[in-house]
């Protein structure tokens, strides 16, 4: 049974799913084969505007994709900490800075309006890059950026990065 084409191909954007493939050869092998499916123009039968060649071009570059690169898994508009030295691809550090709207449409798109300026421009959280949120046991953090768990030394955790996705680039 043939897929049925869409109306468009998304006009540029891509959303990215994450698989959880169980680590077997065969399993690999036949999610890999069954993506292959839809870069056949046979396997798709017009039903919008979008011709079969251009739904399984379009799926070619899905499945290339695939099997070069990595998964974006930070959502877009999420605020992330992590120890980079630069924010990684598709970030912006949460500095408090304002970004032109339009400049990162897809996080223009899920951007909420409570960040707008009214001038154009989206306001970014502030976030004290020496401090970090660490989830688990009890941690208290003080203002040198140091980390004490109960029982426990300090553990530094200063110039802990902040920053915020704005595009879907993996990281």
């Amino acid at each position: 049974m043939p897929w049925l084409t869409p109306d468009t191909l998304g006009g540029g954007a891509v959303v990215c799913r994450p698989l959880f493939i169980p680590n077997d050869i065969r399993l690999i092998a036949a999610v890999s084969g069954a993506l292959l499916d839809l870069t056949k123009p046979y396997n798709w039968e017009v039903f919008g505007t979008v011709t079969p060649d251009e739904a399984a071009s379009a799926m070619l570059t899905m499945l290339e994709t695939y099997f070069t690169e990595a998964c974006q898994t930070m959502l877009i508009g999420s605020i992330v900490f992590g120890m980079w030295a630069e924010p990684p691809p598709g970030t912006v550090l949460a500095d408090g800075n304002d970004i032109p709207i339009g400049q990162y449409p897809d996080f223009d798109a899920v951007c909420d309006p409570e960040w707008e300026l009214d001038t154009g421009y989206w306001t970014l959280p502030a976030i004290d890059s020496n401090r970090g949120i660490v989830g688990g046991s009890p941690l208290h953090t003080f203002a040198s950026g140091y980390l004490a768990a109960s029982g426990s030394g300090p553990v530094v955790f200063s110039r802990m990065m902040a920053v915020v996705v704005v595009g879907n680039a993996a990281p």
